[in-house]
């Protein structure tokens, strides 16, 4: 009698509430990330903006403050650097591409 007791209680009451709020996970993530759309997207938006004024700025700044104040370099100087970017650069293209297969 306990037993079929256990299975009228399960039948009838735990399944028939769950049933009735149960909805699949993904659902809920969808409505949630909706409302959270809805109501964080225009200071989403804002704050974008305002990151790309200010990379904006900074950069203006920083090309303006360098052609002010840079010192020429020495033709020396310049002739031993560009002795060593081309294999320094070969050597990161190779080192990608062992990246990208492994």
């Amino acid at each position: 009698m306990i037993a079929g007791n256990a299975a009228y209680y399960s039948r009838n009451f735990c399944n028939e509430t769950h049933h009735q709020n149960h909805r699949p996970r993904g659902v809920e993530l969808m409505e949630f990330n909706g409302r959270m759309a809805k109501a964080f997207g225009e200071y989403v938006l804002s704050n974008l903006l305002l990151i790309l004024l200010c990379l904006a700025v900074a950069l203006i700044l920083f090309s303006n403050l360098t052609e002010r104040f840079a010192t020429p370099i020495a033709p020396e100087k310049l002739a031993k650097l560009s002795r060593w970017i081309l294999p320094l650069v070969g050597l990161m293209i190779i080192a990608q591409l062992i990246d990208y297969l492994v």
